[in-house]
């Protein structure tokens, strides 16, 4: 039987995770800071594959300890206010970087974590650790293309970027990060066509990828297209409010200024 581990199985998006994969047949083993806090809903007969252990995020040997023998780990950790030692940065950025290393331990897909950590910091010198460690683990997983992919786009080299984006897509069209990537390698080479394509390609995969969205918009604002350039920024401000870079190509496209 598969064995998950979910941290913060307790709270609102974890324990929903718990129940679901435990209807799906797996064994959930839910890693708390509380395990004595057991919500009673987890007390249901239906539930009995279901245990909890107790764990802190911030303690890589409980850590340690609780992902040992699982086949995958779920993060469901979350700070909602800083107090003593639980801060943000502990919990969002050290904890998860604990928990993927502790997972990566175990298995390519943690290691993939780790990847997908690095990447969003462009911290390249550990995402091209991490990539070295995947192509040992994983060498013919499109994942492993797209974050050697993804480390060529740091470096500022798109050509490279692009020849392992075209690898991943030949070894699973499906893995949707890969189109994203490519279309902003593209746009780098100002091959605008083949960067569109990309783009159009991730919104079939999600219709609600506002990066997709916001880079078809600078995309169409380059070329001069304004109106819809406008449209594609204010589609990805519908998903994403916060975002300043399409806050800043709508207020171009409608004004025209630079």
């Amino acid at each position: 039987m598969t064995t998950v581990c979910v941290f913060g199985g307790t709270g609102f998006l974890g324990l929903r995770a718990a129940r679901r994969l435990a209807e799906e047949g797996m064994q959930v083993r839910i890693a708390v800071r509380h395990p004595e806090r057991r919500p009673s809903v987890l007390r249901d007969a239906r539930m009995e594959q279901i245990t909890v252990v107790g764990a802190d995020i911030r303690d890589r040997s409980s850590v340690a300890a609780a992902v040992a023998g699982a086949n995958a780990v779920v993060n469901a950790v979350s700070a909602y206010v800083a107090k003593g030692g639980v801060t943000f940065k502990a919990v969002h950025e050290e904890g998860a970087l604990t928990l993927a290393r502790e997972a990566a331990a175990a298995s390519p897909l943690g290691t993939e974590q780790l990847a997908s950590l690095f990447a969003d910091s462009a911290d390249t010198v550990q995402l091209d650790a991490t990539v070295a460690e995947l192509r040992k683990a994983a060498p013919n997983r499109a994942s492993t293309e797209y974050y050697a992919a993804v480390a060529a786009f740091l470096h500022g080299d798109a050509n490279e970027a692009v020849a392992r984006a075209q690898k991943a897509i030949a070894l699973d069209p499906h893995y949707a990060p890969t189109y994203d990537l490519a279309g902003a390698a593209y746009t780098k080479l100002d091959q605008l066509e083949p960067a569109r394509r990309a783009f159009d390609k991730s919104l079939s995969f999600d219709a609600h990828d506002s990066t997709a969205y916001e880079n078809l918009g600078v995309l169409e604002l380059n070329a001069g297209n304004r109106a819809a350039a406008a449209k594609y920024f204010a589609e990805a401000l519908w998903l994403v409010p916060e975002s300043a870079v399409s806050r800043e190509g709508l207020r171009r496209a409608r004004t025209g200024s630079p």
